[in-house]
């Protein structure tokens, strides 16, 4: 979750933000604090499960997995609502859809974490819509939340190993020799036996 709150430039938060506040205002009014929050949270760890489980334990920052969740959202409660009756809408509804879709292709774009953000958010804003949800639309919301559930945490099962390689083996041992200089030494040695077991290799806290 702490990687939707970790941005790498000025105009990457700040498009992010205002992608935030024009989704949100809306959707904060209609959902309430709660369910606004649950939403976008949850589609933040969505997105990074979906990046976890089909492209393996890389590095991704930004919000945007949550934005994807909050249109996942918005476009439910819209078909729901049916608001995709209205001609404009609908003209402006695809608008929004082609122009994030041709995001997508740009490079460096972790378009997984928006596939799980949107889908999630999709399934969740049917289930917080109350009476606006028929039966039929909450059965079928379930269903596909639970196969998602399903889908990320096999991927992210089978991603499970973590290369030696990958930048965070570095941070790892860091922590581990400053837990064993700093009075930590016994949590450190039973942090360091479930490390090796998740890099594969045997590491050492001295």
């Amino acid at each position: 979750m702490t990687a939707g709150f970790v941005h790498t430039q000025i105009w990457h938060i700040l498009m992010n933000m205002m992608s935030l506040i024009s989704l949100g205002y809306a959707l904060e009014k209609y959902f309430g604090k709660l369910r606004y929050a649950a939403i976008l949270l949850l589609s933040i760890i969505a997105g990074s499960l979906a990046v976890f489980a089909f492209e393996g334990n890389i590095i991704t920052v930004g919000i945007s997995g949550g934005l994807y969740g909050l249109m996942g959202a918005y476009i439910a409660v819209a078909i729901m609502n049916g608001g995709m009756d209205s001609p404009s809408f609908r003209n402006s509804m695809f608008r929004i859809v082609a122009i994030n879709l041709m995001i997508n292709f740009m490079p460096g774009i972790a378009y997984y974490a928006h596939i799980g953000g949107l889908l999630c958010g999709a399934v969740l804003g049917i289930l917080f819509s109350g009476y606006l949800a028929t039966k039929k639309w909450r059965l079928g919301a379930m269903a596909a939340g639970a196969v998602l559930a399903a889908v990320l945490m096999l991927g992210s099962i089978s991603n499970a190993k973590i290369s030696s390689s990958s930048v965070y083996l570095g941070t790892d041992l860091k922590i581990l020799q400053y837990e064993s200089e700093h009075g930590l030494s016994r949590y450190a040695e039973w942090l360091s036996d479930g490390l090796s077991d998740v890099y594969g290799i045997a590491l050492t806290h001295d």
